[in-house]
């Protein structure tokens, strides 16, 4: 799905209507700051065995905890539920947290929920993939498509699957993946959905009210977080 640019820009939003995606790609520089972490929070890095992991751990609540601060001025503004699922505290926001590889996305727009996943694109047999996960229409319909649009069709219905897992905290293995996603959701008022491509990752979102979601690159300068607000992209229409 191609992307949609759109002027720069003018100020952070987020109150009228529209979310905000942050999305830090880095390769692990050195920070200035920790981010600041809850016992639950603290819990669970420790149960993280691979550093990497910790690491993919500590940078998403950094990024969660550097969104909040800068579009609601409160950097630990959130809760965890029983599932791991974060909460905003403060009415009316919803968050979303997804990372792969050496991304971390932190979404926030206006609802009660906000589901987020994103995945980097790589070469593999993903029709074999889908063929063990997904419906059989879904597969056929990728079956009928040239091989690098079917991969990225691939990945985009992957993170869909997964951002509707996540608004639903129905669990992975609920049984959603192997359901015809695209068919299921043609039917569907609210929750509303998106998926695309940034770079060289797969994006998808689902979200209970209208709205469009601004796109903002962050990034690390002299080891602390800065968001480039001047060339943000508005992402298309709610779409699939």
């Amino acid at each position: 799905m191609a992307e949609e640019n759109s002027p720069p820009a003018p100020a952070k939003t987020g109150r009228g209507g529209e979310g905000i995606i942050y999305w830090l790609q880095d390769s692990y520089s050195p920070l200035a700051d920790e981010p600041i972490l809850s016992q639950a929070e603290r819990q669970r890095v420790e149960k993280l065995s691979h550093p990497r992991k910790q690491r993919q751990f500590l940078r998403g609540r950094l990024l969660l905890q550097f969104a909040l601060q800068d579009l609601l001025g409160s950097p630990l503004a959130y809760t965890l539920d029983e599932s791991g699922a974060v909460d905003c505290d403060q009415p009316g926001y919803a968050l979303g947290l997804s990372h792969s590889r050496e991304v971390t996305v932190v979404g926030i727009g206006p609802g009660s929920r906000l589901g987020l996943d994103i995945e980097a694109i790589r070469s593999r047999d993903y029709l074999a993939v889908a063929k063990a996960y997904f419906h059989p229409d879904e597969c056929q319909r990728l079956k009928a498509l040239p091989a690098d649009e079917g991969l990225n069709r691939f990945y985009q219905l992957w993170c869909l699957k997964e951002a509707r897992v996540k608004y639903l905290r129905s669990g992975i293995f609920s049984g959603h993946l192997s359901q015809d996603t695209l068919q299921e959701i043609s039917s569907l008022q609210p929750p509303l959905y998106y998926a695309g491509r940034h770079h060289s990752h797969a994006l998808a979102l689902c979200y209970p009210v209208p709205q469009r979601f601004r796109l903002v690159e962050v990034h690390f300068r002299q080891g602390r977080l800065a968001a480039d607000f001047a060339s943000a992209n508005l992402l298309p229409s709610p779409a699939i």
